[in-house]
Formats: structure tokens, sequence, C-alpha cells
């Protein structure tokens, strides 16, 4: 093989590397959003893209302002890290408020009253999940993933 030729499959190769761990849509499973106690974040919506933040994906926080801040990516945080502060305060502040349109349902899947956004979500299934109250998280963690998918289907009705 010619070195040309091997030139251009490396780079063929790269490139394809490149698009498939580029910004993609979050794993699916399940994050826990709220005051950055262990395995949360501040957000669940990307500050750079506005997507859902990837789930379990090592490189994909960073600390800002006391908080942990999610990425939906490996590649945001690198974007992240060169703007001002007045910049990632701004983008973290619409992520958050973007956030709250995106809740995937209206009742708690709990109790099935009305969800407060400003209790912590999590996400499960590339969903943002809502709760009534402070409560209702910590009942969500204890289920099991066939139990969440119940609740929050019937939730989402």
């Amino acid at each position: 093989m010619k070195l040309r030729d091997m030139f251009s499959v490396v780079a063929v190769a790269t490139l394809a590397l490149l698009w498939l761990g580029g910004c993609g849509p979050s794993k699916t499973g399940d994050m826990a959003v709220g005051n950055s106690p262990a395995g949360q974040t501040a957000n669940l919506v990307c500050p750079m893209t506005g997507k859902v933040v990837a789930v379990g994906t090592a490189g994909a926080t960073r600390t800002f302002d006391g908080k942990v801040v999610g990425f939906c990516c490996t590649n945001c945080p690198a974007e992240w890290d060169k703007l001002s502060e007045a910049d990632k305060k701004a983008k973290l502040s619409a992520a958050m408020e973007k956030q709250n349109s995106m809740v995937a349902n209206a009742k708690c899947p709990i109790t099935g009253q009305p969800i407060n956004k400003t209790i912590d979500m999590r996400i499960y299934d590339g969903k943002i999940v809502g709760f009534c109250c402070a409560a209702c998280p910590a009942e969500w963690d204890k289920l099991s993933d066939a139990d969440k998918k119940a609740k929050l289907d019937a939730a989402m009705k």
C-alpha cells in the first residue's frame, strides 16, 4: 500500500471517529440534578448545545461557581473552558431555564400530584423527570428500571 493511500485511510478513519464521538444524543439511564450531592449535576441541559446532558460520560462535567456542570458530550467541556466567567454564567442560566420547559411529565411519577419545577429533577431514558416535593426524587431513586418506566409513562398521560 502506498504512503498516500495509507494516509487517506487514516484520515477517513479519524474523521469517522470524530463524527461518531461528537455531540450526539445522551445515553439513556438515570441521572440526578439538584444541589450537587455526589453524582449530581446542577443542570440537565447542556449549556453549550441545549441537549439533555449525557449520563455517565466520563469527562463530560466541569465545576463552575461551586456547582458541577453537566454536558451532552465530551467535546462541550473544552468549548466551555474557552468562555469568560460572564458567558459561562449566562449559558448555565439559560440551560437551567430551558430544562424547565423540557420536563417530560406534568404529574409526579410517585404521587400523581402536579410537579414543582424548583424540586430536584432526574434524567431517565433521555427524558427530564419532575417531582412534586423534595421526598419524591429519593423514592424514585429506589425504584427498579421497570417501575420507573411504568410510573413515568403513567405520569406523562
